[in-house]
């Protein structure tokens, strides 16, 4: 073996070293997109070992509904002289864990060829608490607006309700205590039009003072 070989091999073995612990997803698949690497960094992310994913196709980690684009994408990229891009440029991508949790992500693909035949490898990252904290924080911002702009209060908090729904929930209750240690449910509403007059029975349901309640507390 010669020094450059030797080398060579030092490289590689470095380089799966990386590989093996880094945080992101690192994985790698065939032109049949079986999988052919998952490192524990995929384990970590998806919830499933490495030795149940070798050798699985890459779309049991994908949204059903993204199947046959994801497939079409992959095989125009082999067909392109590009080596390396970013999934998804101009939206977020998802992904799936496993128990079919979604989960939004940012990933990339290069290819490279191996015996004759191109091998893909993807890094992903789980983008989930960014877009949580970006969602909360223009939240916040919305919210303000809208308390600031308007004096009639039962309409603002009517709007701040709705505002809850649309950016973090699927239904959202606001409670309204008084100097009098009383507590009501001013306003509630749901994403689900046709659960409107639930809703409204609910608002109407008294609230029992319980100490222990989280309003309360």
């Amino acid at each position: 073996m010669t020094n450059r070989d030797s080398d060579e091999q030092d490289a590689l073995r470095a380089s799966d070293a990386i590989i093996a612990i880094s945080a992101d997803a690192i994985i790698s698949m065939d032109e049949t997109q079986r999988i052919t690497r998952f490192n524990r960094g995929a384990e970590e992310i998806f919830g499933y070992a490495a030795a149940e994913m070798i050798g699985q196709r890459i779309e049991k980690l994908i949204p059903a509904r993204f199947h046959s684009t994801h497939e079409h994408h992959v095989r125009t990229f082999s067909e392109s002289p590009v080596v390396a891009r970013r999934m998804g440029e101009r939206r977020q991508i998802s992904a799936v864990r496993r128990g079919g949790v979604e989960f939004p992500a940012e990933a990339s693909i290069s290819k490279t060829r191996v015996a004759g035949e191109w091998l893909f490898t993807v890094v992903l990252r789980d983008v989930s608490e960014r877009v949580r904290a970006e969602q909360t924080q223009r939240f916040l911002a919305q919210a303000g607006a809208l308390l600031a702009g308007s004096l009639d209060a039962e309409r603002t908090l009517e709007s701040v309700a709705a505002l809850a729904v649309r950016v973090l929930g699927d239904w959202c209750v606001i409670f309204l205590g008084s100097e009098t240690d009383t507590v009501r449910r001013a306003h509630a509403v749901h994403a689900d039009p046709a659960r409107t007059a639930e809703m409204l029975r609910l608002r109407e349901i008294p609230f029992r003072m319980n100490p222990g309640h989280p309003v309360v507390r």
